[in-house]
């Protein structure tokens, strides 16, 4: 299925829930592995406001059906556990992390998915190994809100509000968007829609 270019690796259920949200949630780290490689956003959330990690640290264990990742095996090393706890749910969330999920995610619940790791010596290197980024604006906030569609974690909520960008202040790209976290914020796709708006009823 995931060899086909038309897949949709992002559609959802009722519950909002994707493909690899199901897959984290079942412990498929090859379907995982396979997800991600081919895409699919690690940043989405189900209709609970759970991210990927939320997921992660939720399941008890993981299992593959692939070759094991020997990435896996350095973070055991960082988190200082043995290569026989690769596939458990605090080293399955430095893989996700190091993919570009996000360790800060608030759900509807308030909780991030850092407050749902069992042991404090695992939370303390959580943190040491992704420290929250700050805003690059304010440089005070922890940022919250990406910009899309580059996907780059760039603003706090406050300075969200505030601040619209037309190119990213990291890649570079143009932006269409602000996100917080899968809610949208629109910004400069609202202008570019108003515009051809606009240029339509010249026309009528």
């Amino acid at each position: 299925m995931l060899t086909k270019d038309s897949v949709q690796l992002d559609i959802k259920n009722h519950q909002k829930v994707t493909p690899l949200l199901l897959a984290v949630s079942e412990g498929h780290l090859g379907m995982v592995h396979q997800l991600i490689a081919k895409g699919a956003d690690v940043n989405v959330v189900n209709n609970e406001g759970n991210n990927c990690l939320h997921l992660a640290a939720k399941t008890k264990r993981f299992h593959s059906e692939v070759e094991p990742l020997s990435i896996l095996d350095k973070f055991c090393e960082e988190l200082k556990l043995g290569n026989e706890e690769r596939y458990s749910d605090v080293v399955v969330a430095c893989y996700l992390v190091y993919h570009g999920a996000n360790l800060y995610c608030n759900n509807k619940s308030g909780r991030t998915p850092l407050d749902l790791i069992k042991t404090k010596k695992s939370k303390k290197i959580l943190n040491m190994l992704f420290p929250p980024t700050q805003c690059r604006w304010c440089q005070e906030n922890m940022a919250t809100v990406t910009l899309q569609p580059c996907g780059d974690l760039v603003l706090c909520k406050n300075c969200s509000s505030e601040m619209t960008f037309k190119i990213c202040p990291v890649c570079r790209e143009y932006t269409l968007s602000k996100s917080e976290f899968g809610k949208i914020i629109f910004g400069a796709l609202f202008v570019v829609l108003l515009t051809l708006l606009c240029g339509i009823m010249c026309f009528v």
